[in-house]
């Protein structure tokens, strides 16, 4: 935890004591607003308190780290704590640090109370947020603060949103500061006089800026960004071989430098400090010049801050020098999608055909085609032109292989290249299974065919009969939304859907949901239309949370339940539900 949000909790909670006895009461979780005892507007903060007892809960809105502060009766300065959170029927969770641990900072109270802070992962946050309570377990005792039916769940959610809303600011900021220097540089180029806005910014002369070919600090090895601050010049690069991020600082003058710190400078008080000692960077020096460059690997967390950053601060023995950030992060875009999408494969000669075939898999394999030996990737992911080039390499190596066929044409398709339609046929002809769910959805659209239902339902229902997932869950779809509506066609539909999600397909769950509370198949089944959101939504699904929320809105299969309504709501919102955040004002 930053040093300044250490001490701005230990500051709140010691005032509050002095100023009298807190009064014994039992409150519900609160968000801290601006004015009220606790309120730290470098990180939005929520409390409870039960009896003399309070827990503080906090966001780094930059960093996006939880820091939970308690303040309990008794004098002990060295204790082991443990957090462990209570959920009725399902198993505890915990979270423990060991006595002495440096995690946890102390300050002692007039010998009264004592006041211990530390930072909690994330995921501990999203189960507490669940749990009934979390029970703090030191030497002095234990201390039972009331989560969920407390307002546990709202009052962290709402420091999500604080934190998001802050951090925008602060980046936004930084953009407009970036986009003005951009004018202010313009005019300097063109001879302009400077306008109103460019006098006296205070806006640094340079700013960072990517390596172009032919162009300084340009090298075919790595990918560069780069800052010539006057005397200084500062870098971050990519090895492309390597596949590692480094950091270069050139400095002039000696004595030489033997350690140094790094400080990402992230705004709103919050900073990133790393030290480096001598056999954490490599100091290449250059006497004739008396130049010295620190190269020191950099992790692609601190790639995140870096984007995210202000300034940059160099500290050693001899010296300190502060410099901005502006630029980075577009510079930084420009380097990840180089790495995205630029990575060419080398020449058919000097790969073996195992590698040819992985990365026809990488680039354009099928993320859900349960025959995808990788991870595949997302259709919106997806670039067209590497995809394409890989691919009709691997075909070219393996003209008769059903997946590399099928996954060219879906190359093609993602490129609008009417060739798509040939490669699916080709792989059908080779009986694999995701082309046949292709195929048929190139004939429920009309793409580069002409529209054919008929022809639509035969693809996908081959494709179910082979076991693919996505063939069954879209021949549900087709015989609900374009069948004839009989029996018949209904309880193929059923069939068809329930077998996708008991092998566990996501999307098969949600529509099971939507269909079993709709009434789609003639019948409703609210307990089962539960059941099958409760599961998609555990996997992160947006769809599931909202059905979840309409169904305790309106008392389906369970009673009407407007706290947990409002929870599943808001689930959906964060995760992008449109409809939810409409609902709830949020856009």
């Amino acid at each position: 935890m930053h040093r300044f949000l250490q001490l701005a909790i230990f500051a709140a909670l010691s005032s509050f004591l002095f100023a009298g006895m807190v009064a014994a009461q039992d409150t519900p979780w609160k968000v801290v607003q601006p004015g009220e005892r606790f309120y730290n507007e470098a990180a939005p903060t929520a409390m409870t308190q039960y009896g003399e007892e309070i827990m503080l809960i906090s966001l780094n809105p930059m960093l996006h780290n939880w820091t939970v502060a308690v303040l309990l009766e008794g004098s002990d300065e060295k204790t082991p704590i443990a957090n462990v959170l209570s959920f009725g029927d399902a198993p505890e969770e915990s979270y423990a640090l060991q006595e002495g641990d440096p995690k946890i900072k102390v300050n002692l109270v007039e010998d009264r109370f004592s006041v211990y802070s530390f930072d909690v992962p994330e995921d501990f946050i999203l189960s507490a947020m669940k749990a009934r309570y979390w029970n703090v377990w030191s030497d002095l005792g234990q201390s039972n603060f009331r989560m969920l039916r407390a307002g546990s769940r709202n009052a962290l959610e709402e420091l999500e949103f604080m934190a998001d809303d802050i951090r925008h600011t602060i980046v936004q900021g930084q953009s407009d500061d970036e986009q003005l220097w951009r004018r202010c540089d313009q005019r300097r180029e063109t001879g302009a006089s400077p306008s109103d806005e460019c006098i006296n910014t205070g806006l640094p002369l340079t700013i960072w800026q990517f390596a172009k070919p032919d162009g300084l600090f340009f090298d075919e090895e790595t990918h560069n960004a780069f800052l010539d601050a006057g005397g200084d010049t500062l870098g971050i690069s990519y090895d492309i071989a390597y596949e590692k991020w480094f950091g270069f600082v050139i400095v002039q003058g000696f004595p030489s430098v033997s350690s140094f710190s790094s400080q990402i400078d992230i705004g709103n008080g919050a900073s990133r400090t790393r030290n480096l000692n001598k056999d954490d960077f490599e100091n290449i020096i250059n006497s004739a010049v008396q130049i010295q460059t620190l190269v020191f690997e950099i992790s692609a967390s601190d790639i995140e801050l870096f984007q995210q950053g202000l300034n940059w601060t160099i500290r050693s023995d001899s010296a300190e020098s502060t410099y901005t950030l502006l630029g980075l992060k577009t510079a930084l875009y420009t380097i990840q999608n180089l790495i995205e999408t630029g990575r060419e494969a080398p020449s058919q000669g000097s790969q073996n055909l195992g590698q040819i075939i992985a990365d026809c898999d990488a680039a354009a394999g099928n993320d859900e085609d349960e025959n995808q030996p990788g991870q595949g990737v997302a259709w919106a992911d997806i670039n067209a032109t590497v995809a394409v080039a890989t691919c009709e390499r691997a075909v070219q190596s393996v003209p008769d292989d059903g997946r590399m066929l099928y996954q060219l044409g879906r190359a093609y398709d993602k490129a609008r290249d009417p060739r798509a339609i040939e490669l699916i046929k080709a792989a059908i002809s080779e009986r694999y299974p995701a082309a046949y769910n292709h195929m048929g959805l190139l004939y429920w659209y009309g793409d580069y065919v002409e529209q054919d239902y008929w022809k639509a339902g035969q693809f996908l229902e081959l494709g179910a009969k082979l076991g693919n997932l996505q063939s069954s869950y879209n021949y549900a779809r087709f015989l609900v939304e374009h069948g004839d509506g009989g029996d018949e066609d209904l309880d193929n539909a059923f069939s068809a859907i329930t077998f996708a999600a008991d092998q566990g397909y996501i999307a098969a769950h949600e529509s099971l949901g939507d269909w079993l509370r709709d009434g789609a198949f003639g019948w409703t089944d609210y307990p089962s239309a539960r059941e099958h959101y409760e599961f998609a939504a555990l996997e992160g699904s947006m769809d599931a949370h909202y059905g979840l929320s309409q169904m305790y809105r309106l008392g389906q299969g369970t009673p009407v339940n407007q706290v947990e309504a409002n929870a599943y709501l808001k689930d959906a919102a964060r995760l992008g539900h449109l409809k939810a955040r409409q609902e709830l004002g949020w856009d």
